[in-house]
């Protein structure tokens, strides 16, 4: 079942029905949901009309509404002494027995109708029904049809004019292909390089897949998309399909055609148009693949240096979230587009550069599978692992988002920020290009021959696979040397495993020094294991989330807070192998999880919860491994109480106010993040877990931490107290601390501090 415009439900194994929400306004919708249910479909059509109307109750023919009952549905049904009447909420339900207004009439062909005209019900219309005989029996739907209604327990249809009766097809469900040398190709290695590529002066397309009956390429005039050309593609003996052109195509489109054995179809094959894997520039989720000269490498030995894992500082971020109400002056287009971002990256007074990270972390760019250049998009439904994201280029049709998100990457790189990008190699959006291509090969299937979902997207690859295996590492290879991307966040990394994530890292260790490597741990399946801290990758580390809220709420423990100040929480290897964060783009935002902002005046933050927030925000950037902040976090960003907002933008996009409240809120994170990247605050970055010594203050007042760190090869000594009540406390310093100035708020030898209140201070002697 899909709720993405309609639902698909499969009867006997073999004949499919898509249930649309309304009219097929002849687009991809059924296919889209077919593939989004985890199926392959073939032989689309619409249901004929008195078909429709035995699954739904009621079709148009002509310009008039019938309501439609087959005897076959209710055999008990005595059709020479019984009558049916349509029940509905025009007619008081069972008050339409007798009326002869509401009877269907009996036909020679076994049907039961009642026509009433369609203009009719234009001002009634959506409204419940069913039948019901004249002895009262109620006629319940038999069929799971998406326009059936729950109402108290009851079963009704709903008819609605939007929906006249091409709103059903059926389609043909292709069965799973067992072949018995799926096990061949899945342990199979290709080699050698796949999609657009230059060979002797002429263009050459080479597809994986080696289990497809026949290959087309599709070429396409820019000019004129219905000039096209069609060739065969020649198999070749390690699985792959290759044709050559001359390049004169190049800015021009291609498409292939995958044609696939299918004995129980007519044809006796199924075929589907599929965008190139190794497109390297889209115009859409559909395709066409843009043909471009191939991208060289010459520029390898000027890629940008990220800083060591130790010393990095997160803003997680989505571009359009910093576009929409960025202060500067933007288009409408450029607030949707790379263009927009690198134009305020490049201006004087820019968001990004003033809190002072040292590395983004954007969310998806790779091709996803929004519908229009407006779209809001969160980007975690890729179609595509090498094309920048279209609709985010000023010129989706040409190409041009490579140049630009080049650009960007530029921008960030200028500004001092390294740029990770949050990729998703565990599933795939809509259209399922992959799935069309081989769908045993490229995803995981149970035994039963169904996708597996431990993604909670429907459709997981299978990194297993040797041919998913390099079109992944292609694809991150290419990302690095083409886009001089920094590093990556690996979406549900379990998925990936820890064999394959171990095989990223060597084979993209060799070609930036410092890459970033960063995982989520965890996927419906379960949580990466313990050995992942042998390898040079980070996870997130949603303990640290979990704890510090508690803490801050007066739920929590001390010493758990401890460990984390000591970077002893994580059981990885290295303090660095800790991604911690309190908020990200997911889940609800730290202001939310303390307090209803609904509840509040005109939506001012509780100055208690700005204290929380702010004691939060120390602990984080205070502790060592990563801290990773989302944007706006830094201003109390809040998405009023809303937990999942990946269709909303309203919610997502950043305000950047000037409250007295959020400049001193921003103002504390800023300096904490200055001192964090400054030449003493290194005692806060510590690559090893025995670079330091910590000694706990014990004689700290009740309900305040004090913790002295220090280099264990000597330099600045540094003292974190953290008052988790909330009243104010006295502060008896030790001897040796009388002469103290506090980093975060400059004051100097502080005697108390504030409910929830936090202090770094320095020796001034």
């Amino acid at each position: 079942m899909c709720n993405r415009g309609g639902k698909v439900r499969v009867f006997d194994g073999q004949i499919g029905y898509v249930f649309l929400q309304k009219d097929w306004k002849l687009d991809r919708l059924p296919v889209d949901l077919v593939e989004e249910a985890g199926l392959l479909g073939a032989e689309f059509t619409l249901l004929e009309s008195h078909q429709r109307g035995k699954l739904a109750g009621y079709s148009k023919i002509g310009e008039e509404a019938h309501f439609l009952v087959k005897d076959s549905q209710y055999p008990f049904i005595d059709r020479d002494n019984l009558s049916i009447y349509l029940a509905c909420e025009l007619n008081g339900w069972p008050n339409a027995i007798g009326d002869e207004k509401w009877r269907l009439l009996p036909d020679e062909n076994n049907w039961h109708s009642l026509r009433i005209k369609w203009e009719e019900l234009f001002s009634v219309s959506p409204f419940q029904f069913k039948f019901i005989t004249s002895n009262g029996i109620w006629l319940e739907p038999q069929y799971p049809c998406s326009n059936i209604t729950t109402e108290n327990e009851n079963n009704n249809y709903l008819f609605d004019v939007s929906r006249s009766g091409e709103d059903i097809l059926s389609f043909s469900v292709i069965s799973v292909n067992k072949s018995s040398d799926l096990d061949y190709w899945i342990n199979f290695k290709p080699s050698g390089s796949f999609g657009y590529t230059v060979e002797k002066k002429r263009g050459r397309f080479r597809v994986f897949a080696p289990r497809a009956q026949k290959v087309e390429l599709i070429l396409h005039k820019k000019e004129d998309e219905f000039e096209t050309t069609r060739l065969s593609m020649v198999r070749e003996e390690d699985g792959s399909w290759v044709q050559y052109v001359q390049r004169k195509w190049e800015r021009n489109y291609y498409n292939y055609i995958v044609f696939n054995e299918c004995p129980s179809l007519k044809s006796g094959h199924f075929e589907k148009k599929i965008l190139d894997p190794y497109a390297k520039a889209t115009t859409g989720r559909d395709g066409f693949g843009i043909i471009l000269p191939p991208a060289t490498d010459d520029n390898l030995n000027d890629l940008f240096s990220p800083p060591p894992m130790s010393e990095l500082i997160i803003l997680e971020t989505h571009l359009r979230d910093l576009l929409a109400k960025a202060p500067i002056e933007l288009t409408l287009s450029e607030r949707l587009e790379f263009n927009g971002l690198t134009k305020w990256l490049c201006s004087s007074d820019c968001y990004l550069r003033e809190i002072g990270v040292n590395a983004v972390e954007l969310q998806p760019i790779q091709e996803f599978d929004s519908r229009a250049k407006e779209e809001y998009h969160w980007g975690y439904m890729p179609v595509n692992y090498f094309s920048p994201e279209s609709s985010y280029a000023s010129d989706p049709n040409s190409g041009v988002a490579i140049q630009e998100f080049k650009a960007l990457v530029e921008a960030f790189h200028s500004a001092g920020i390294s740029v990770i990008l949050d990729v998703v190699y565990n599933h795939v959006g809509i259209p399922v290009h992959l799935f069309n291509l081989d769908r045993e090969l490229y995803f995981r299937i149970d035994e039963q021959g169904k996708l597996e979902n431990h993604s909670g997207c429907g459709n997981d690859l299978n990194c297993e696979s040797e041919p998913t295996r390099k079109l992944i590492l292609d694809s991150l290879e290419y990302l690095v040397k083409v886009f001089d991307i920094d590093g990556f966040r690996f979406d549900l990394g379990e998925l990936l495993g820890v064999d394959f994530l171990r095989l990223i890292e060597e084979r993209m260790s060799g070609i930036k020094k410092n890459l970033i490597l960063i995982a989520e741990p965890w996927s419906f399946r379960g949580r990466l294991p313990s050995s992942i801290s042998s390898t040079g990758f980070a996870l997130w580390n949603d303990e640290c989330r979990e704890e510090v809220l508690k803490f801050v709420k007066g739920e929590g423990n001390e010493n758990m807070i401890l460990q984390l100040l000591k970077g002893e929480m994580n059981k990885s290897t290295y303090p660095w192998q800790a991604v911690n964060y309190i908020e990200s783009h997911d889940d609800f935002t730290f202001v939310d999880r303390l307090c209803d902002i609904n509840e509040f005046p005109k939506g001012i933050i509780p100055t208690e919860v700005a204290r929380k927030s702010t004691l939060a925000l120390s602990i984080l950037l205070l502790s060592p491994g990563i801290p990773m902040i989302a944007a706006g976090q830094d201003l109390l960003r809040n998405k009023k109480g809303n937990r999942n907002t990946y269709q909303r933008s309203d919610l997502n996009e950043i305000e950047y106010k000037n409250s007295k409240q959020e400049i001193e809120f921003s103002r504390q994170v800023r300096k904490l993040i200055e001192f964090r990247r400054s030449e003493n605050g290194c005692v806060l970055r510590p690559n090893t877990k025995e670079e330091n010594i910590y000694e706990e203050w014990k004689e700290s007042p009740e309900g305040v931490i004090g913790l002295f760190v220090e280099k264990r090869s000597g330099g600045n000594k540094i003292m974190i107290v953290i008052n988790s009540n909330p009243w104010d406390v006295t502060l008896n310093l030790p001897q040796k601390w009388n002469s103290v100035k506090c980093t975060i708020t400059g004051e100097i030898c502080p005697k108390s501090l504030n409910p929830h209140g936090c202090r770094l201070l320095e020796r001034m002697n």
